[in-house]
């Protein structure tokens, strides 16, 4: 068996019986792992939650509040305020519409 140099782009491991030329095994090149890239998303994922985390809650006196089912309501509110704007105006206008919403439902919305 003659002398097997390794060269720096393949191992050779053999050879092909057919042709009797060297069979090489090529290794892959790794890219460094990118640290910028998994902190930019990390930072875009929080930021996602963030924004559509902080949604109004609306205070009230309870009172001088008829209703009694203050959370179901209020969720009925957000439902249907988000039903029938889009994403932008619901976010822009959010606190009007829930007030509106929750003082139409016999609440006393102080802010």
């Amino acid at each position: 068996m003659p002398n097997l140099k390794i060269i720096p782009y393949g191992d050779v491991i053999g050879y092909d019986a057919r042709t009797r030329q060297p069979v090489r095994r090529y290794r892959k090149y790794e890219k460094p792992f990118n640290w910028y890239k998994l902190f930019f998303w990390v930072v875009m994922i929080l930021m996602f939650i963030a924004m559509t985390s902080c949604s109004y809650m609306p205070v009230y006196d309870p009172k001088g509040s008829q209703a009694k089912n203050f959370y179901g309501d209020l969720q009925e509110c957000r439902f249907t305020a988000q039903s029938q704007m889009s994403g932008f105006q619901y976010g822009y206008h959010e606190e009007k519409v829930i007030k509106e919403c929750m003082t139409n439902r016999d609440y006393s919305i102080l802010k």
